[in-house]
């Protein structure tokens, strides 16, 4: 478990792909390998890893292929930049909103914006996963606990203003119009949207069927889909 406040960068120096999965040679600032140990979970960029060998300031993490398909580590280069987030320890203060670690898909940058408001990006998201993303909800990019500004469901596009303690914590910085960011919807805005959905087509797609069936059995049916052509016209 995670609070998307990203501790720092660390940078890729080394990866091996192997049968089934790919293993990565990260390096971390000093500062944060205290107590680390192998078995941990480490968030890099927003998805979960586990740590797998320890040499010095060099930690090594497997990326099986799941991971790889729907996430930017298909394409990271040796020397990227990663965002990194230690595990949420019980005394931990939590400043963002909870992640698992889990990301769900990966997805572009279209626009970036910096202005007198700050440090704006906008990122075009599927249409399967437009309907959890709502105006001030959370999201995280790359790992990073952000909220959600503006929301253009024309588009599909959703907006987040980074403040500059965050742009320089992360590697959002970096980011330019093209880049591949990994996200995770907030989980809780998921169950509820799900839970409502399914609820609404178990009820009242019962009704509209219903419906249905009582106007083609009064011979209305044809009657209104005659208008409607009409209307069309």
């Amino acid at each position: 478990m995670f609070t998307g406040i990203v501790q720092g960068i660390a940078t890729l120096v080394a990866m091996n792909q192997k049968s089934g999965y790919l293993t990565i040679k990260v390096k971390f600032p000093q500062e944060h390998l205290i107590a680390l140990e192998i078995g941990a979970s480490v968030a890099l960029n927003g998805v979960c890893l586990t740590v797998v060998s320890i040499e010095k300031d060099i930690i090594d993490f497997d990326v099986i292929q799941n991971s790889l398909k729907i996430t930017t580590f298909d394409i990271i280069k040796i020397g990227d930049s990663i965002n990194f987030e230690r595990s949420l320890k019980n005394d931990s203060e939590i400043g963002g909103h909870f992640l698992s670690g889990h990301v769900d898909f990966s997805a572009k940058v279209t626009k970036i914006c910096t202005n007198q408001f700050g440090h704006g990006i906008s990122i075009l998201i599927d249409t399967n996963w437009m309907k959890y993303i709502f105006d001030k909800g959370f999201i995280g990019i790359n790992g990073a606990s952000l909220t959600v500004a503006e929301v253009d469901k024309t588009a599909q596009e959703l907006t987040c203003w980074i403040i500059p303690e965050t742009l320089t914590r992360t590697n959002m910085s970096q980011l330019q119009v093209g880049s591949l960011v990994n996200i995770e919807i907030d989980r809780n805005t998921q169950i509820i949207v799900d839970t409502l959905s399914r609820v609404a087509h178990e009820h009242f797609g019962k009704l509209s069927q219903s419906i249905e069936n009582i106007m083609r059995d009064m011979g209305t049916a044809e009657v209104l889909k005659n208008q409607l052509n009409k209307l069309g016209k």
